[in-house]
C-alpha cells in the first residue's frame, strides 16, 4: 500500500492497482490495463507504480512534469513519490529523478537534481522538497530543500538499509533495526520512542512517523503466482532485514528441497522465479530469515 496528500494506493493480489480518496488531479484514476505492478509510491497529488518489466507508469497532477516517466527508463527497482517528483532506483545502482525543483518558497530546491557519482544505491525515499538514498556501503545521501535540516545526514550513520521522507524530516532504518530521524521535529515526528526496536519497516508521513516492529511480523505469502512455459514465477511481499528464497522438488516424497536463489528483502514485492519450471509438476516452498 501507499498513501499520498489526500489519496491511497494498493496492489492486488493479481498485481493490479486499485486507488481511492481524492482525485481532483486523477491520482486515483489508475491506467486502463495496468498489471503486473510490484511497487507503488504516492506523491501529493499523482502516482506512481513500478511494473514487474522495470518500466515505470506515472498518473495524476502534472504541473511540475512529474508523471512525465524519462524516456528509454527501464530495469527499474524501486520507485518513490514525493511532493511533485519523482525517484526511480535502477538495477546497476544508479538513480534517476524527475518533477519539482523548486521548495516550500519558491526557491530552487534541486530535489530532482541527482549528485553526480552517486551510485551503488540500493533503497530511496522522498520527502515533501527532499530526496534520500541509501548505498550499499549503508551510509546515505541527501538532497533537496534543506530548510529544516532533513538533508542534514547525521554524520555517524553508516548502515542504513532503508530511507523515508516526511514533510520535512527523514528516516533511516538500520541494519541491526534501529531508526534514525532528522529534521523537522515540530510534531515530535524525530523522537523515536525508545521501545522501538527492533524495527523491519519504515514511514513517514507529513509530520509523522511509523515503524513496523520486528515482534509483530506478518507471515509471508507467495502472490499471484503463474506458470508460463517453462518458467515459475510468484510475488511475495518482502522485509527489510530480511531474506527470501524459493525452493523446489519435483516430488513430494522428495528428501531434500533445492534453492534456487536467495533475495534480500526491500520493503516492497519482489518476484521469486523459476526459470527452468520442466516436468509435469514441481512443488515450490519460500523461507524468510
Amino acid at each position: 500500500i501507499a498513501a499520498g496528500s489526500y489519496h491511497g494506493l494498493a496492489i492486488q493480489g493479481d498485481s493490479t492497482v486499485i486507488g481511492w480518496g481524492a482525485n481532483d488531479s486523477g491520482q486515483t484514476a489508475v491506467p486502463v490495463g495496468l498489471n503486473k505492478v510490484v511497487g507503488i509510491s504516492a506523491g501529493s497529488w499523482h502516482s506512481v507504480a513500478l511494473r514487474a518489466d522495470g518500466t515505470v507508469v506515472a498518473w495524476g497532477d502534472n504541473g511540475f512534469g512529474q508523471t512525465n516517466v524519462p524516456s528509454g527508463l527501464n530495469t527499474v527497482v524501486a520507485v518513490a513519490a514525493g511532493g511533485n517528483h519523482n525517484l526511480a532506483s535502477k538495477a546497476d545502482g544508479t538513480v534517476v529523478a524527475w518533477g519539482e525543483n523548486t521548495d516550500a518558497e519558491g526557491g530552487s530546491g534541486g530535489q530532482s537534481v541527482v549528485p553526480l557519482r552517486l551510485t551503488n544505491v540500493v533503497a530511496i525515499g522522498a520527502g515533501q522538497y527532499h530526496s534520500l538514498a541509501a548505498r550499499k556501503d549503508g551510509t546515505v545521501v541527501a538532497w533537496g530543500d534543506n530548510s529544516q535540516g532533513q538533508c542534514d545526514v547525521p554524520p555517524d550513520l553508516t548502515n542504513a538499509v532503508a530511507v523515508a521522507g516526511g514533510g520535512a524530516h527523514s528516516l533511516a532504518l538500520g541494519a541491526d533495526g534501529t531508526v534514525t530521524a532528522w529534521g523537522a521535529d515540530f510534531n515530535g515526528q524525530c523522537e523515536i520512542p525508545p521501545t522501538l526496536f527492533p524495527a523491519t519497516g519504515i514511514a513517514a508521513g507529513e509530520y509523522h512517523t511509523v515503524a513496523l516492529l520486528a515482534g509483530s511480523l506478518p507471515v509471508p505469502q507467495l502472490i499471484a503466482s503463474s506458470r508460463s512455459g517453462n518458467r515459475f514465477r510468484t510475488l511475495v511481499q518482502t522485509l527489510n532485514r530480511k531474506n527470501y528464497a524459493l525452493e523446489y522438488k519435483d516430488s513430494l516424497t522428495a528428501t531434500n528441497w533445492t534453492a534456487l536463489s536467495t533475495n534480500a528483502g526491500n520493503g516492497a514485492l519482489r518476484i521469486l522465479a523459476d526459470p527452468a519450471a520442466e516436468g509435469a509438476q514441481r512443488f515450490y516452498r519460500m523461507r524468510q530469515w
